[in-house]
């Protein structure tokens, strides 16, 4: 069985956003990246990926 899962993605002109969320089941968690869209600059972006919902931090 696959796990609920809520993608957002915006197209920014010069940037993009995008946020990933599974908030129920065994795999709870979250992605945020931030990243431009500029070939030049494609390497600068920021992401964050986070387990939650376990005190350990852990997924299992």
């Amino acid at each position: 069985m696959d796990p609920t899962s809520l993608n957002l993605y915006w197209d920014l002109h010069c940037w993009e956003f995008n946020f990933n969320i599974i908030p129920i089941g065994l795999r709870k968690s979250f992605m945020v990246r931030i990243n431009v869209k500029a070939s030049i600059l494609r390497d600068l972006k920021l992401e964050q990926r986070r387990p939650y919902g376990n005190p350990n931090g852990l997924l299992y």
